[in-house]
């Protein structure tokens, strides 16, 4: 499934229950943890990737913030 797919499901699937920040924070997420996935590494999510993702998710709630 491709990032557009993916974002129609999860826009479908979680209209009623989340709002747009936290539909585009859950599917960053999902395409940081397939990267690792398609280079057949197995990630520790508490190390590399959780720190990767967390200044990612930073930086995109700061970008928001500024546009509002």
């Amino acid at each position: 499934m491709n990032k557009r797919q993916r974002k129609k499901k999860l826009q479908k699937s979680c209209d009623h229950r989340f709002s747009a920040r936290i539909r585009e924070i859950l599917i960053l997420i999902t395409d940081e943890y397939e990267k690792f996935l398609t280079n057949e590494e197995c990630p520790d999510l508490t190390d590399e990737l959780s720190e990767n993702l967390y200044s990612k998710i930073l930086l995109r709630i700061d970008e928001r913030n500024k546009i509002e």
